[in-house]
């Protein structure tokens, strides 16, 4: 799980950047270049994902919402404390989980 957000953060992170430094108003509308660099986010993320295989979904929609609003340096600290406290609440009730299978 850590690793799948880890890479979304950065796939993100680097197209929302990319999206800022790159000039596309002669080719294409400000709101469709948004696009572009979120969609170029989100499959960057899931292929980063699966050639490590951390595969979690919800981390590539998270490359998606840093491309589409604005994020600072805190927002990502806050990310990645949440799923680091998610990570470890998860080791620590696994003992007592039950397999339905």
């Amino acid at each position: 799980m850590i690793g799948g957000y880890i890479a979304g953060i950065l796939s993100g992170c680097l197209m929302a950047i990319l999206n800022t430094a790159v000039d596309l108003a002669d080719l294409m509308p400000a709101h469709a270049a948004i696009i572009v660099f979120g969609a170029v986010a989100t499959a960057l993320a899931m292929f980063i994902m699966v050639v490590t295989k951390t595969e979690h979904p919800p981390a590539a929609a998270l490359a998606l919402g840093l491309v589409l609003n604005e994020w600072n340096l805190l927002t990502l600290l806050v990310i990645l404390a949440g799923i680091v406290s998610l990570s470890m609440l998860k080791r620590l009730v696994l003992p007592v989980l039950m397999d339905m299978i």
